[in-house]
């Protein structure tokens, strides 16, 4: 267990840097292994006990309390054969529980269930004399480092030679400012981000030294950045802050982007934009939705919240015009950039809010003969959305769900607006966790 200071009087005395602790740390040992072993049984459910949530029903399957949904990587050390079972069968008593007028498909499992994660972090914690990298739970497990069995194997590895160089002693004030290390994955290209709370000579000076030895001892990592969060925040690539003259990025080394290949469409990637956490699944999604879909050269594709273009680029290649719209900035750039490579017009993209008022303003008039993804974050869309997207009479739309608790509102606003569900696919996106993503496929009410 590696010592960055000399005693605890020298961590005191460098309360400029010092966290602020809540309450007393304590080592906290947490099993991940679900109730499910010798003379264990699964709980039967039936229709009158009061779950809401897939993951509640989930939950309630396995015997656990709700209070130990916060266990990192609950299932992962469950046999992926068992998780899908699980999961199917809930599922589908969550979806006739909450009346869903249309079937449920069984689970299509992820192609690499175990060591699949795109984005990984550890959190840098100082406990006394001592660093960890932690999950972002902040707990101190049985490791200086902990574990995971839905990282890539190679990012463990990488881990513990970050770990040793920042625990260097010559790097007590950069692992002090430390708030997060993260590691992006696309294909066989590796990024690092350290999240840091202070961008001054000496971190960024520890930083560059840091990133030299990493360039050698770990050549596949092609790049690192700093991040400048002095928030703190548990997100980890937080974009609401603004410091006037304060410079959020600093690349260390290495390349401005990442690349990804899908079907021998190639699309580029900002290290702090959204990215897929699972692409072999992501992958899956993008040829289900071409098939339903059946693009020609007559259709538009709206791709809403496309993010870096992933659905705008394999769903629209054989569709007449492309255009994208999403918020979030790093990525869409992005997407500018990589459809600078296809015929002028065919894609166009915009950083914009997708809300109500969006459409009528930016988009060009509908002639019926569009098709529409619509993958929002966790929340959902906002109010008035789907009523503006149907005014649009749509051909076919894809709502892609990667939160189950707003699917049964979000439907029933399509349902009164005169669209149906037609096709209901489960993904397991998040293998080893006990959430799922779910494509609906909708049409017009005959």
């Amino acid at each position: 267990m590696k010592q960055i200071f000399k005693n605890k009087k020298d961590y005191k005395n460098n309360n400029k840097y010092e966290r602020p602790i809540e309450g007393k740390y304590r080592r906290q040992e947490f099993s991940q292994k679900p109730t499910l072993g010798k003379g264990q049984r699964v709980i039967p459910l039936k229709k009158t006990d009061s779950v809401t949530t897939f993951t509640e029903t989930m939950m309630k399957k396995m015997g656990y309390s709700a209070n130990e949904r916060s266990k990192i990587e609950l299932l992962a050390d469950m046999p992926y054969e068992k998780e899908i079972q699980l999961k199917n069968e809930s599922l589908q008593f969550w979806w006739k529980n909450n009346e869903i007028d249309c079937t449920l498909e069984p689970l299509v499992p992820a192609p690499i269930p175990r060591g699949y994660r795109s984005t990984t972090k550890r959190r840098a914690v100082i406990r006394g004399t001592k660093l960890y990298f932690t999950h972002a739970d902040n707990m101190v497990r049985n490791n200086d480092i902990a574990d995971s069995l839905l990282d890539p194997p190679a990012h463990k590895g990488i881990y513990a030679v970050i770990y040793d160089l920042v625990s260097d002693k010559r790097n007590r004030l950069f692992a002090m400012a430390l708030n997060f290390v993260i590691l992006r994955q696309a294909g066989n290209e590796m990024i690092c981000i350290f999240n840091v709370s202070e961008m001054n000579a000496e971190v960024v000076r520890s930083a560059k030294a840091i990133g030299e030895k990493l360039k050698t001892v770990a050549p596949m990592v092609q790049s690192a950045f700093l991040f400048f969060d002095p928030t703190r925040s548990d997100y980890y690539l937080e974009q609401d802050f603004d410091q006037k003259g304060a410079v959020r990025i600093k690349k260390l080394y290495g390349y401005d982007t990442m690349r990804l290949t899908h079907n021998e469409i190639r699309t580029i990637i900002s290290p702090f934009g959204f990215m897929q956490v699972n692409m072999p699944v992501a992958n899956l999604i993008c040829d289900i939705i071409l098939d339903y879909f059946q693009p020609n050269e007559k259709h538009r594709l709206l791709d809403l919240f496309c993010g870096y273009g992933l659905f705008s680029f394999h769903v629209g290649q054989k569709a007449g015009e492309i255009i994208g719209v999403d918020a979030e900035g790093y990525s869409i750039e992005c997407a500018k950039k990589c459809g600078e490579f296809y015929p002028n017009g065919k894609y166009r993209f915009y950083a914009r809010s997708i809300a109500e008022g969006m459409f009528e303003n930016l988009l060009p008039r509908s002639l019926g003969n569009e098709l529409i993804i619509l993958d929002p974050p966790r929340s959902g869309v906002s109010e008035g959305v789907i009523e503006e997207i149907v005014l649009r009479n749509p051909e076919k739309v894809a709502h892609i769900f990667c939160n189950t608790e707003v699917i049964a509102q979000s439907l029933a606003s399509w349902q009164k607006y005169g669209y149906a569900p037609v096709k209901c696919i489960p993904y397991d996106m998040f293998a080893g966790t006990p959430n799922c993503e779910i494509v609906v496929f909708l049409e017009k009410k005959v």
